[in-house]
């Protein structure tokens, strides 16, 4: 039964030109052949604690993974394709967006005081993508490198005013004022 889960995601894999065990820097490196049956079987999450399991690598991950997603991997895997018609059905039926869950969510997300926060952000308290060009070493210079970015590509000059929706902390607004 094995081989049929590592057949399957050989040729997934080879749809969109990545190998097992090759030796391009997106080629996924296996080291416990339980791999396939959890990526099969468990779709993305199941890979992805493969990964963290230590079962497989790739020197170039983000590369491996641009392959995987822009080829549609996912949506070929039995629980991905499972989940999302489950969730389907279960959204035709139950809308679990009401009033009270929002003020529950709501209090759940923001009310949980900023100790959690700084543990996992960077000083300007953004939880988003972060630029890792030109060198950034930490999650702080890639959110300062990213900002930077944003602003050089608005063209941002002095007196200049930008709205800044869904803001957090206020960080890109603070640091493109500073600017």
């Amino acid at each position: 039964m094995s081989s049929f889960f590592k057949d399957k995601a050989v040729q997934l894999l080879d749809n969109v030109d990545v190998k097992v065990n090759g030796d391009r820097p997106w080629d996924i490196q296996v080291h416990d052949d339980r791999v396939f049956r959890r990526a099969v079987l468990g779709g993305s999450l199941g890979f992805g604690e493969a990964y963290m399991d230590g079962w497989f690598d790739a020197p170039e991950m983000d590369e491996m993974f641009m392959r995987l997603m822009g080829g549609g991997v996912c949506s070929h895997l039995f629980i991905e394709k499972a989940s999302r018609k489950l969730q389907a059905v279960h959204n035709a039926f139950a809308n679990r967006q009401t009033v009270e869950r929002a003020g529950d969510v709501a209090v759940t997300h923001y009310d949980v005081g900023n100790d959690l926060f700084e543990r996992m952000v960077d000083p300007l308290m953004m939880y988003s993508c972060g630029y890792w060009q030109n060198g950034a070493q930490d999650l702080a210079q890639s959110q300062t490198a990213k900002l930077d970015l944003i602003a050089r590509k608005l063209e941002l000059q002095p007196g200049m005013k930008v709205l800044d929706i869904g803001c957090g902390w206020g960080g890109a607004a603070y640091h493109m004022a500073k600017a």
